[in-house]
């Protein structure tokens, strides 16, 4: 089963990354969803709530 975590392949705090691994989908696509009003804050959430990768 897949998790959604932080991927290491980021910008600014890798949940668009992340978001983009877990679905297997372009992280640019997630970067460009972000950038709709009202989805910083959800963004801000997800980077403090999600877990980083572990190697």
């Amino acid at each position: 089963m897949k998790k959604l975590r932080k991927s290491p392949d980021k910008i600014f705090a890798g949940v668009c990354a992340g978001f983009a691994d877990f679905f297997g989908t372009s992280p640019l696509l997630f970067r460009i969803l972000f950038l709709f009003p009202g989805m910083f804050m959800p963004y801000i959430i997800l980077a403090v709530m999600l877990p980083s990768v572990d190697y």
